[in-house]
């Protein structure tokens, strides 16, 4: 999560961004619109898979993706606040005929199943591509670490908050099809020519730095505007301290409102409600770090703070270099801050259906940069998942 390895990792920005886009575009060419969120999951997935698995899922209607995006909802449901009445009354859990439970030992089968299924994808491939099952197991199990060590690190990675850069990544879709949205989308078009001169530089370049300071203020408001987790998951304090005259003792269990402390009024003002891309430039008092609650703050914020963002200013710099996104009338997005999600007893949000176009503002510059990414990153996109059976050795479990 270092600045030098997030600048490494530029192929996997520019091969996710790239089939983002390809495959957004192809699905609303013959006129219909599309909802973005599946697609910004993908994408989401893929930098973890990649990692762990040196596999990624190229065709959005692939069985499997489909299968883990699901569970992996599902298990994030099992971290909610608000939705676990076992959480808050112990009888439950020893309810025999437990609902939640009975759905939770579910999920976790299924689940084990894929993680042997792109496990092996991971052996399969140790000896010509790089990723954490490759590096750290041999062909007979008993490399560094055991397979079961393996299976704790990449679950932990699979399961860690890809959800939450898939939301955001298609609420980025849901601004800028409002009517505003055109007026940005020109913006941040604009300062890419200003930058690098041409739409062709500008879409290689994005996936290394973040000039348009403009963009950059849009992904913090964005960021503020939904935090989605609104409530960051429980701390314990390491010390005790007070807080406007109370006493907070150590080992108190803290659990910190981000959706309320990103509307905080007197911090931010009378529009603290609207989405003002702008804010971070001109509003001085709050342009300052950590501009929102969203990642959390101090010591436990989000480690991936500075991965999820440079991915987010990606989707969003090129999506505005290469069209023009407009919202389908019919469904348009829901851009207030708690009335956009799907469902408010999860433990992360995800907008309500919406549907958006995409027109290319040049189809010959399109066409350009979609070969300039697929060939520099010819050996990324081979990496595609293969249905291969589970060998014998790894029934029953890691």
């Amino acid at each position: 999560m270092t600045t030098p390895a997030i600048q490494e990792r530029a192929s996997l920005y520019d091969v996710e961004s790239y089939s983002l886009l390809r495959d957004l575009y192809q699905d609303t060419s013959n006129g219909e619109s599309v909802y973005p969120y599946t697609y910004t999951q993908r994408l989401a997935l893929n930098f973890t898979t990649m990692l762990c698995y040196a596999t990624r899922f190229d065709n959005i209607r692939t069985k499997l993706l489909k299968e883990i995006l699901e569970i992996v909802k599902t298990v994030s449901s099992f971290r909610s606040t608000n939705k676990n009445l076992q959480d808050y009354v112990p009888i439950v859990r020893l309810l025999p005929e437990n609902p939640r439970s009975r759905l939770a030992v579910e999920c976790s089968r299924i689940r084990d199943e894929w993680l042997r299924k792109l496990t092996q994808q991971a052996l399969n491939h140790r000896h010509d591509r790089v990723s954490i099952v490759g590096d750290f197991a041999r062909s007979d199990g008993k490399g560094r670490l055991d397979l079961d060590d393996i299976k704790c690190i990449c679950v932990g990675l699979v399961s860690g908050g890809f959800e939450t850069l898939g939301s955001t990544g298609a609420l980025i879709f849901a601004q800028l099809a409002t009517e505003k949205g055109e007026k940005w989308q020109e913006r941040i078009y604009s300062d890419c020519i200003k930058h690098y001169g041409s739409v062709e530089v500008a879409w290689q370049k994005v996936v290394l730095e973040q000039k348009s300071e403009f963009a950059v203020s849009f992904i913090r408001e964005l960021l503020r505007m939904y935090a989605v987790i609104p409530l960051i998951p429980a701390r314990k304090t390491a010390k005790a301290f007070e807080w406007n005259g109370a006493i907070v003792p150590e080992g108190t269990t803290v659990i910190l409102n981000a959706q309320a402390a990103n509307h905080d009024r007197e911090h931010f003002g009378d529009t603290v409600d609207e989405f003002v891309p702008e804010r971070f430039l001109y509003e001085s008092n709050v342009n300052r770090s950590p501009y929102h609650f969203t990642f959390g703050a101090g010591s436990r914020a989000c480690t991936a703070v500075n991965l999820s963002i440079r991915i987010l200013y990606v989707i969003l710099a090129r999506s505005c270099m290469l069209f023009e996104i407009k919202k389908d009338a019919s469904r348009p997005p829901v851009n207030d801050y708690i009335g956009y999600a799907a469902d408010r007893s999860a433990q992360t949000y995800w907008p309500k259906d919406f549907g958006i176009n995409l027109t290319p503002r040049d189809p010959a510059t399109m066409e350009r940069c979609f070969r300039i990414s697929q060939e520099a990153c010819a050996e990324q996109l081979s990496y595609s998942y293969e249905n291969d059976d589970v060998p014998e050795k790894f029934k029953g479990g890691l």
